[in-house]
């Protein structure tokens, strides 16, 4: 029952956290490398610090702390982009590191012509950084930083504990003190890049802070209000 339990999380995971931009339907490629260089008003490198959903447009926004800046920014400065939200945008979180190719005034989205933005994350970041060549500007990536409030404040147990897409563990809630209830089961994802959050051990006991961004409950190793604490070990399993 617990390995068609776990499968079930996987498959469940698996396609909810397919990346929004996949999913897109329209026959606009993104730009290459030169081709975002030469037609996009802002390309950067950056770590985003904050995100929120406008209450009046209903856009989603990125504050982003430029680490190295090719085009339409300086390194240190905190920059804010808007973000599609539909199939045809991208999901960027609080800790997420990145590479932005974007369109003066436009959100990043796919499917606008000229004005199609280029997102890479992970290795993708290396890859175009390459392609682009040395900076105008650029700065040492911070150890921390100061980040959002927790949505999120619990304690609990781990239920689930494995990587798919950006979902890394299941926690049952033993204790609620902010944004949750007890029993209640919460699915926690990471971040992108150096501030991601290994999965803690399945059956142990943790403290989550974790920011509510969109439909996903996100934490992240590069704030001081959001990470994982591990407070109980798992219990060993015994010979049968």
């Amino acid at each position: 029952m617990r390995s068609v339990t776990a499968l079930l999380f996987a498959v469940l995971t698996t396609l909810a956290l397919v990346d929004d931009a996949a999913a897109c339907d329209c026959f606009t490629p993104e730009p290459t490398v030169a081709e975002g260089r030469a037609r996009l008003a802002t390309v950067v490198h950056g770590r985003v610090v904050a995100a929120r959903t406008d209450a009046r447009t209903h856009v989603h926004q990125i504050d982003l702390l430029v680490l190295a800046a090719w085009k339409g920014a300086t390194a240190g400065q905190t920059i804010t982009l808007p973000v599609d939200g539909s199939s045809c945008g991208y999901f960027l979180a609080p800790g997420d590191e990145a590479l932005i190719y974007a369109p003066a005034g436009r959100e990043l989205q796919q499917c606008m012509g000229d004005d199609t933005a280029r997102v890479r994350t992970g290795a993708g970041i290396a890859a175009d950084a390459a392609a682009l060549g040395p900076p105008d500007s650029s700065i040492a990536a911070p150890a921390t930083t100061t980040g959002p409030a927790a949505d999120v404040v619990a304690e609990g147990k781990v239920t689930q504990s494995a990587r798919f897409g950006r979902r890394i563990f299941q926690l049952r809630v033993t204790k609620a003190t902010r944004g949750a209830t007890r029993r209640e089961t919460l699915n926690l994802s990471t971040v992108d890049g150096p501030c991601a959050i290994t999965a803690p051990p399945l059956g142990s006991r943790v403290e989550v802070r974790a920011l509510r961004v969109r439909r996903e409950l996100v934490v992240s190793g590069c704030f001081d209000s959001l990470g994982v604490k591990l407070i109980g070990r798992a219990a060993p399993r015994r010979r049968p």
